[in-house]
């Protein structure tokens, strides 16, 4: 993993890490950026924030956003 990126690789605070795959295969890359000081947005916060996004685009209201991310952990907890 540590040979797909540049030990001097962007350091900009604009740059971070996008993860969408919740497996075990992400670890060493959630690590690796993690080590580096790069921001990491989980799949879980992508997911919540699109659909509050949606939720904002359809109803034309703010979305609820903390009530949003309580609903989705509790059913992935359920799901285990």
């Amino acid at each position: 993993m540590d040979s797909q990126v540049r030990k001097s690789g962007p350091r900009a605070p604009s740059f971070c890490s996008f993860i969408s795959l919740g497996t075990w295969a992400t670890r060493p890359l959630l690590k690796l950026a993690k080590s580096r000081n790069i921001p990491v947005i989980s799949g879980l916060e992508m997911f919540v924030q699109q659909g509050a996004r949606q939720f904002e685009l359809w109803t034309d209201k703010p979305a609820p956003e903390a009530e949003m991310q309580r609903v989705v952990e509790l059913e992935l907890r359920r799901r285990g």
